[in-house]
C-alpha cells in the first residue's frame, strides 16, 4: 500500500512536467524506507514510498507521508524560540542561533558536571538505569539531574 501527498503549498497536484527524485527517509528506524519525491520548480509537491522497495513495498509511516505538508506549512518554525512563561502557556520569544546553541551547550555542560560528580564519566549512559544508579549507591537518579540543572 502506498501513502501519497499530492498537494503542494499552493494546492496544486503533480503534473507531467514535474521531476521525480529517488531518495531515502532520513529517520533512523529499521525500515530504511525508499522515497520517490515529486519536485516542481525546486519545491517538493508529493512524497511517496517507493513501491519497488523490497521491505516496505511503498508504504510510509505517518511522519514521512506528510513531509511535503510539514515542510511548507505556514506555522513551521524557521528559527530558534525560547520559552518566556510557564510551560504550557505558549509564550515564546525569537532568539538568535548563537544564543540558542549557547544555551544548549551550557545545559549539556551542567549535565556533564553532574555526571562527573557521580563518578560516571566515560560510562555509556544508555546502559544505565535509575535502578543501576541506586544499586551503585550513587545518589539521585538521572531525572534529578535535570531538575538540578534547570534550577542552576
Amino acid at each position: 500500500m502506498s501513502s501519497t501527498i499530492g498537494i503542494s503549498p499552493s494546492g496544486n497536484f503533480a503534473t507531467k512536467s514535474s521531476e521525480r527524485v529517488r531518495g531515502a527517509c532520513p529517520h533512523d528506524c529499521p525500515d530504511t524506507c525508499a522515497l520517490v519525491t515529486t519536485v516542481r520548480d525546486g519545491v517538493a509537491i508529493e512524497v511517496r514510498g517507493n513501491p519497488e522497495h523490497r521491505h516496505t513495498q511503498g508504504a510510509l509511516c505517518t511522519k514521512v507521508s506528510r513531509y511535503a505538508q510539514r515542510t511548507y506549512h505556514t506555522e513551521r518554525l524557521l528559527y530558534p524560540m525560547r520559552r518566556r512563561g510557564p510551560k504550557g502557556t505558549g509564550s515564546f520569544e525569537r532568539v538568535s542561533w548563537d544564543d540558542a546553541l549557547g544555551d544548549i551547550a551550557r545545559r549539556l555542560e551542567a549535565i556533564a558536571v553532574w555526571w562527573r560528580k557521580l563518578g560516571l564519566q566515560g560510562t555509556n549512559v544508555n546502559q544505565l538505569t535509575s535502578q543501576n544508579l541506586t544499586d551503585l549507591g550513587r545518589g539521585p537518579v538521572f531525572y534529578d539531574c535535570l531538575v538540578e540543572v534547570r534550577a542552576a
